[in-house]
Parts: C-alpha cells; structure tokens; sequence
C-alpha cells in the first residue's frame, strides 16, 4: 500500500471525491494511490494538511471550517470513536449497526421512526432497516442507498454512517 493510499484512508474520500477535491481525472487518483505514477508534492502536502485538520477538529480543537463534506463526516466518525474510547486500529471499532441502534435508543425512535425520516421507499427501508438490525454485520451487505439514507434520517454529515462502516470494516474484527 502507498502512502498517498494510507493518506487517503485516514482522510475518508472516495477516489472521486479525492479526484473532484484535487481537480484531476479518477484515473489519476487511481494510479497515484497503486503507485503508478507518484502524486506531485502540493498534492501529498494538501493531504496531510487536510488530515492534520480532520485530526484537529475531531479532538474538539480550531479547524477550517467549510472542510468538504466527506471530510466533515471523517471528523465525525473520529470524534465518535473518541467518545466511545473506541480504537479502531486495535479491533476496537463501534459497527454502523451498533451505532444506529444507540442513536435509535437515544432518539426513543422505533424502525418506523428511522423508515420515516429516510429518503426513498418507506416499505423497502422499514425492510432493510430490521433486517440489518437482526442480522449479524458480517452476514450482511449494506448497500450505499440505505447508508446514505441512514445519514439524512439521522441528521448526520452526507458519509458519515458510510465512514463509520468502512472503519469497522477495515478493522482487525471487521
């Protein structure tokens, strides 16, 4: 693995949001993160600047404020395993369920409540909903719809429930 491809991990962006952010083809964002060709050094540095304030934010510090959103819900994602002591490179990361779920209890909202608040189908969420709540997470594939609908449902930065999954997923017990 290259480290513009370990740079992009702790960062969060899909290779075409990596390629909208750095104004390059997804192609060139590709090859960079395989090590084809090397990212130029502006680009590695923005990199590290933008973790260094993902990093800082999501530990309550001062950060840029308008970061791009799949950054906003990177800093979530951290800011909830620092609240959970959660540590993901140890095994330690919290599933999307798991989350939901506390959310859910938190909130006092049932399924329906979830369903209602999702975009798309009422019956096909309320279905995917409990399904993936009585189904072990890794017997399970969720699809990036429902994740994404699970985000606006919730109020939660667009990526931030796809983010806390990847983590989990990426995780030595994922």
């Amino acid at each position: 693995m290259t480290d513009f491809k370990n740079m992009l991990g702790l960062c969060g962006p899909s290779r075409r949001e990596a390629a909208d952010y750095f104004e390059v083809r997804e192609d060139t964002v590709k090859n960079w993160s395989s090590g084809r060709t090397s990212p130029p050094d502006n680009v590695v540095a923005d990199l590290a600047w933008l973790w260094g304030q993902i990093y800082t934010v999501s530990n309550g510090g001062a950060g840029m404020a308008d970061l791009p959103e799949w950054a906003q819900a990177r800093v979530d994602a951290l800011a909830l395993m620092k609240q959970l002591n959660s540590r993901p490179d140890q095994g330690d990361a919290p599933s999307l369920v798991s989350v939901v779920a506390d959310e859910m209890v938190a909130l006092k909202w049932t399924e329906a409540d979830v369903a209602e608040r999702m975009e798309g189908d009422y019956q096909e969420n309320i279905q995917n909903l409990k399904l993936a709540l009585m189904v072990p997470e890794d017997r399970c594939t969720l699809k990036d719809e429902f994740i994404a609908a699970l985000d606006g449902a919730f109020g939660h930065h667009p990526g931030f429930f796809k983010t806390i999954h990847q983590m989990w997923l990426e995780s030595p017990r994922g």
